[in-house]
């Protein structure tokens, strides 16, 4: 939907995901130094805000930009949730967890799939971007929340990978 918008056609579907690569790379950087954010409050916009911007974007240029920083956020995201399960769960728990967790994750993948669709033909492409960034934006808000409640969870997993990087 985007790559149209921007007038790439389909070659533009590939630059886009290729830009989402790079940005995962980029990620795999930067969630060590996520992780020992005292303000991690970054990390959300960079999770939803990209895809937001999608709807305004008008050249490939930026589009593919926004592309590589959703991505980005994508894998810190996932590096720091798998990181703090694993800090936070006993050996008893975390394969229950993780069993979970990931039909979970691939439950969302196959609702947005189905979501999508339905609200591109009613709202556009640039009105389903928006309120589908804002809903990434608030899910990892409400998450973020959580682990703060959980007595010692986000503080322990952020000392432990800090002590990691400084034994590196």
């Amino acid at each position: 939907m985007v790559s149209r918008q921007i007038g790439l056609g389909t070659h533009g579907y590939g630059y886009l995901f290729a830009g989402i690569g790079a940005g995962g790379l980029a990620g795999t950087a930067l969630a060590s130094r996520a992780s020992r954010s005292s303000h991690p409050r970054w990390i959300l916009a960079a999770v939803g805000l990209p895809t937001a911007l999608l709807a305004v974007a008008h050249w490939p240029a930026v589009a593919i930009l926004l592309a590589g920083l959703a991505g980005t956020g994508a894998l810190v995201v996932e590096i720091l949730t798998d990181t703090c399960l694993q800090r936070a769960l006993d050996e008893d728990v975390l394969g229950r967890a993780y069993g979970l967790a990931l039909p979970a994750s691939i439950g969302g993948i196959v609702a947005g799939a189905l979501i999508a669709p339905v609200l591109a033909r009613t709202l556009g492409v640039s009105g389903t971007l928006v309120p589908v960034g804002a809903a990434v934006l608030a899910y990892a808000l409400v998450m973020l929340r959580r682990t703060r409640a959980i007595p010692g969870t986000a503080q322990t997993a952020q000392t432990a990978m800090a002590g990691e990087a400084h034994a590196s």
